[in-house]
C-alpha cells in the first residue's frame, strides 16, 4: 500500500470513528430498547410480572431466561451499562462484516472494504447504538454457528446447535437456522440437535429454578401470548419491511396463510434446490431469509443480506449486472444520511429499500444459476 493510500485509509477510518462516536453519544439519552431490557431486570428482581399489557406495542418480548441476564446487568449504572453494551454490539458487527468480506472477496484490500461497508451501513449501526438493539449479537451468533457447523469436531457441532437455540430464544425467526443441522451433513446432525436440546433444557431449568414450576409455566404462557398477540399489531407498522407486512397490507384476509406458504417454498428451495450449490450461496440464502421471512423485518436488519450482495459483486457477469447492483446500494447510501431532508429519507426507507432488496435478491439468484451452470460445465469437461 502506498503512502497516499495509507493516508486516505486513515482519513476514512477517522470519519468512520467520528460517525460511530456520534452514534454512541446520540444514543445515550434515547435507548428505548435498552430501557425495556433494564425494566425486565428490575421487574425480575422485584418479583413483578415480566410481560404486562400496559407496556403497549414495545414490551419485553424475549424468553424469560433472557431477563435473568438483565437482572444482573441492571446493577450496572445505566449510562455505563448502555455504553458497554453498545460497544460490544459494535465490535460484533464489525467482526462479522469483516469475516464475510474476507471469506467471499479475500483479504486483499480488506481494510478498505470494511471501512466502506461500515460507512454504507452506518444508518443501521446508528440505529443499533441509538436503541441498543440486539441485531449485532444475533448476526455475530448466526455467523459463529455457521463457522462451528463447518468444522469436523462433534463438540463444535454441539456448540453450533446451542448457539442457534439461544438465538431463537432471543428472536424466533432465527429458528430458520436450525436448517444448519441438515445442510452441514448428516454426520454432525446428532450433536447439533443435542446442542439445541441442551440449550432448551438449560433455559427451562433456569426459568423454573427462579420462578418455580407453576409460575415458570405461567410465565412461558405469558411470553407466547405476547409474541402471538401484541407483536401482531406491529405487522402493519409503516417501517416494517417484512413480507408479512406486505401481505397484511394487500391481502389482509389471507396474509398469514400466504406468508406460511412463502416460508415453506423458501425453505424447500434452501434445502433441496440449493443442496449442490457452492456452500457460501447456501449460507447467504439462509441469512437473508432470517430477515426476509421475519414477521417484523426492520430496514436496519438488511445487513443480513451482505453475504449475498458480496457474492453478486464477486460473480457479476456484465456491466448491466453491475449497474443493477450498484444503483440500490448507492441510492441507499445517499438517502441514509438524510441528504435531501428527513421526509425524502423516510420515503426511501418505506419504498426504495424493500424494492431494491427484491431486485438484489433476483440478481443474486440469477448469479447463482449462472455460476452453478458454469461450474457444472467445468466439472463435466474435467471429467
Amino acid at each position: 500500500m502506498t503512502t497516499r493510500s495509507k493516508r486516505s485509509l486513515i482519513i476514512i477510518y477517522v470519519v468512520l470513528a467520528l460517525c460511530l462516536i456520534g452514534g454512541l453519544i446520540r444514543g445515550v439519552p434515547r435507548s428505548s430498547d435498552y430501557e425495556i431490557f433494564l425494566l425486565s431486570g428490575v421487574r425480575l428482581r422485584a418479583g413483578e410480572a415480566l410481560y404486562q399489557a400496559a407496556d403497549g406495542i414495545f414490551p419485553f418480548k424475549y424468553h424469560p431466561v433472557i431477563a435473568l441476564f438483565w437482572g444482573v446487568w441492571s446493577w450496572i449504572p445505566k449510562v455505563a451499562g448502555k455504553i458497554l453494551f453498545d460497544l460490544a454490539q459494535l465490535a460484533m458487527i464489525a467482526w462479522t462484516l469483516r469475516y464475510w468480506i474476507a471469506r467471499i472477496l479475500g483479504r486483499e484490500n480488506l481494510a478498505w472494504l470494511l471501512a466502506v461497508t461500515m460507512l454504507v451501513s452506518i444508518k443501521m449501526i446508528w440505529r443499533e447504538l441509538e436503541f441498543s438493539q440486539t441485531n449485532g449479537l444475533l448476526y455475530y451468533g448466526a455467523t459463529m454457528a455457521i463457522i462451528l457447523r463447518e468444522r469436523t469436531s462433534a463438540r463444535d457441532h454441539l456448540f453450533a446447535g446451542m448457539i442457534v437455540a439461544a438465538l431463537t430464544l432471543v428472536k424466533l425467526n432465527y429458528a430458520l437456522l436450525f436448517v444448519l443441522g441438515i445442510i452441514g451433513g448428516l454426520s454432525g446432525l446428532l450433536p447439533f440437535c443435542a446442542g439445541a436440546a441442551l440449550t432448551a433444557v438449560i433455559a427451562t431449568a433456569m426459568t423454573f429454578g427462579w420462578f418455580g414450576v407453576t409460575d415458570g409455566l405461567a410465565v412461558h404462557r405469558s411470553w407466547l401470548d405476547l409474541l402471538f398477540g401484541v407483536s401482531k399489531t406491529q405487522y402493519t407498522d409503516q417501517e416494517n419491511q417484512g413480507v408479512l407486512h406486505f401481505f397484511s397490507k394487500y391481502f389482509p384476509l389471507h396474509a398469514q396463510h400466504i406468508w406460511l406458504a412463502v416460508t415453506g417454498a423458501f425453505s424447500a428451495v434452501g434445502i433441496f434446490a440449493l443442496r449442490r450449490r457452492p456452500i457460501e450461496y447456501v449460507y447467504a440464502f439462509w441469512l437473508f431469509g432470517v430477515n426476509f421471512l421475519s414477521p417484523l423485518a426492520w430496514w436496519n436488519q438488511y445487513v443480513l443480506a451482505l453475504p449475498m450482495l458480496l457474492l453478486v459483486w464477486r460473480d457479476r457477469k456484465s456491466r448491466v449486472h453491475l449497474a443493477l447492483l450498484a444503483a440500490p446500494v448507492a441510492t441507499w447510501t445517499i438517502f441514509q444520511y438524510e441528504t435531501f431532508g428527513r421526509e425524502l429519507y423516510t420515503a426511501a426507507v418505506k419504498g426504495l429499500v424493500p424494492f431494491y432488496g427484491m431486485v438484489l435478491l433476483l440478481i443474486a439468484f440469477a448469479d447463482l444459476a449462472r455460476y452453478t451452470k458454469g461450474e457444472s460445465k467445468v466439472s463435466e469437461e474435467a471429467g
